[in-house]
């Protein structure tokens, strides 16, 4: 139970992350 929570912070913050490297590529693109 406490894995699948960990897990979904987990995924919520690789999302978080994936946008905000999306836009520093874009800035240095």
């Amino acid at each position: 139970m406490l894995v699948r929570i960990i897990q979904f912070h987990y995924n919520k913050y690789k999302e978080k992350l994936l946008e905000k490297s999306e836009e520093i590529l874009f800035f240095f693109a």
